[in-house]
């Protein structure tokens, strides 16, 4: 897809989603091609891993010099709140961050250093977006553990306040994690200036306003996650036509 088009170097990680014998066969494989980091879920239904298989697939990269790179909420706490949310007949794009909590990603977090404690290797935690989650890996360092962070241009340029725009337009903003508080995007910023945040990435992922995101016009939960990162990159906003 990318020969003769890129006009930069570029590498692949591949999602691990489904665990068994014959996909531990495959990652010795994708070493043989050039493919040395992962991406793995602790969140969605058709993604996410559990924790004895978050261990096996942590072992078995580390067997093969490579790292992963976790998206770290807990996805039984949001489809928990989710429900009591809609249970409540609330369905507004304002209660998006409400629905993924800082506690759910913290949690993720510190249960993703624990296994890769057990595992005896280094992890990335891909787009951090709390002062909550922060503490957690700050605290695990000091401890002496290897864990490298990423956090994106979204979650230091804008906050929750975009959910509350007019209408649907809030709709551009929902991405998972959700845009977080004033605070936690100060936090984040300190964690850039003190080099505690090892790669700053766009996580791009451009959903339509047309027919795409509106899926979810009358269920915030239905609202595809993601949003135009290089433009928050580059101009600090998303256009939401």
């Amino acid at each position: 897809m990318a020969d003769g088009k890129s006009s930069c170097d570029y590498g692949f990680h591949m999602s691990i989603t489904d665990w068994n014998d014959e996909a531990k066969k495959e990652i010795k494989e994708m070493t043989r091609q050039g493919v040395t980091s992962y991406k793995l879920y602790m969140a969605y239904d058709n993604l996410r891993v559990n924790d004895k298989e978050l261990f096996e697939i942590l072992s078995a990269i580390e067997e093969e010099h490579g790292i992963a790179g976790v998206h770290c909420e807990n996805g039984d706490i949001i489809k928990a709140v989710t429900e009591k949310l809609k249970a409540e007949e609330r369905h507004s794009i304002r209660l998006h961050p409400k629905s993924r909590p800082a506690e759910a990603e913290a949690e993720a977090v510190n249960r993703l250093l624990t296994i890769a404690k057990l595992a005896g290797t280094p992890v990335n935690i891909v787009h951090l977006s709390s002062r909550q989650g922060l503490k957690v890996v700050q605290r695990a360092r000091k401890e002496g553990q290897q864990v490298f962070v990423e956090t994106c241009p979204q979650y230091l340029i804008l906050d929750e306040k975009e959910y509350n725009r007019p209408g649907f337009s809030g709709a551009a903003f929902v991405c998972a994690p959700p845009l977080r508080k004033k605070e936690d995007r100060e936090a984040l910023w300190e964690a850039v200036a003190k080099g505690e945040v090892d790669m700053l990435g766009t996580d791009h992922c451009s959903f339509n306003m047309k027919d795409q995101k509106t899926r979810g016009k009358d269920d915030f939960t239905r609202i595809p996650d993601g949003l135009r990162g290089c433009p928050v990159a580059e101009y600090g906003k998303v256009h939401t036509e």
